[in-house]
Formats: C-alpha cells, structure tokens, sequence
C-alpha cells in the first residue's frame, strides 16, 4: 500500500505539527531547524510525544513543546560525538595492543613466519617442498 503525500513547505510542515498540537514559540527558528534535519529525521523523535502514532494518531499530547524535542536531539547528537571520539581513541588502543601482541609472540615482520603460512602448510602436507 502506497501512501500518497503531498509536498509540504517548511512553513507548511510547522503548521501541520502545530495543528496537531506541538507547541512551537518561535515559527522561524524551527523553520530553520527543519531544514537542515528534516521533518522525516525528527518524526521518530515525535513518536514519544504523540498520542498512538503506531495506529496512526499523530496529535501531540498536551505540553508537548518543539523546544523540548530540539533540545533531545541536539542532546542526542553531541552524545553520538563523544561516543565516537571515545571509540576512536579504544580502536587505536586496540589496534595498538594487537599489533604489539602479534609482533612479540608471531612475527615483527607483519606477516606469519614461512611455518604458519598456510599455502605453506598446504604443500608441505601434499608432500612438496
């Protein structure tokens, strides 16, 4: 089933989230908002404050506010940045850790020695040197 939607501007799709009952102070910042996110990125954000979006009811309960759900996702964007710079940081760790292990315990050359290496370990076992 193919649902059919018509185009909406920025200050259409203001407009339709206040009808539906979000509270929006300030018409133009959240005009704004919507276009560098768009309104389909912040529908899974509205979810929470609507009233049975699964069957289709997408009013907003009563106090649901524009500044709330924009500060939640700022909030969740500047913690996937951290998230990020602090994985950044294990990987390298990691990585490191890896590279001095392997290089103490198999081979400093970055490769296994001729005895591991298993086309090596193929022919020697099919009796060719």
């Amino acid at each position: 089933m193919v649902v059919e939607k018509e185009f909406l501007s920025y200050s259409d799709q203001v407009n339709l989230l206040r009808k539906r009952g979000l509270s929006i102070d300030d018409q133009d910042e959240c005009e704004k908002f919507l276009s560098r996110v768009n309104y389909y990125r912040l529908s899974g954000y509205f979810r929470y404050w609507q009233e049975d979006p699964r069957n289709g009811d997408n009013r907003f309960m009563k106090g649901s506010s524009f500044v709330t759900i924009h500060g939640l996702y700022i909030a969740e964007e500047e913690f996937k940045v951290a998230c990020f710079l602090l994985l950044q940081s294990l990987e390298v760790l990691v990585r490191t850790r890896f590279a001095y292990y392997y290089a103490h315990r198999v081979s400093p050359k970055g490769f296994l020695p001729k005895a591991l290496d298993s086309r090596s370990y193929r022919r020697r076992r099919r009796g060719v040197q």
